[in-house]
């Protein structure tokens, strides 16, 4: 549609370890989005996130920032919102939020990156923890 295109669709993820075994290593998400020329926005829901079996949902955002000569900086923000535990008075939806930030650049077949990201949500990991990846990958 001009510049803007329209998604949906199903992910199934799987998960090595999980740290909070109220949630799922395997779960299913269904999600929809819209792309602008350097922005991305989606939403999901995943009916079987929980393993008791209530919904949740994840808001995203991802940006090209920048491009400066060869590298390519994107952005990116998300806001999960997962149900309080059943043993809880509170009622309605907890948001955590995650962002990252990215460098890539292509070399020969190859593109390189590398970035920093930081979470507040405790299923993963230690919260609260910036962290540096790298990678190198191959379309094919």
């Amino acid at each position: 549609m001009g510049d803007a295109s329209l998604e949906a669709g199903a992910i199934h993820r799987t998960y090595g370890a999980i740290f909070d075994e109220a949630y799922r290593r395997h779960f299913t998400e269904l999600y929809a989005g819209v792309s602008l020329r350097r922005v991305q926005l989606r939403v999901y829901v995943s009916p079987d996130y929980l393993i008791d079996g209530r919904t949740t949902y994840y808001i995203e955002a991802n940006a090209r920032l920048a491009t400066i000569g060869q590298w390519k900086l994107e952005g990116h923000g998300g806001v999960s919102l997962i149900p309080h535990d059943l043993d809880s008075p509170d009622h309605g939806l907890i948001s955590y939020e995650d962002w990252s930030l990215r460098a890539s650049r292509s070399l020969g077949p190859f593109t390189f990156g590398m970035g920093l990201a930081g979470t507040n949500y405790p299923v993963f990991g230690p919260s609260g923890k910036i962290r540096f990846s790298a990678q190198l990958s191959r379309a094919f």
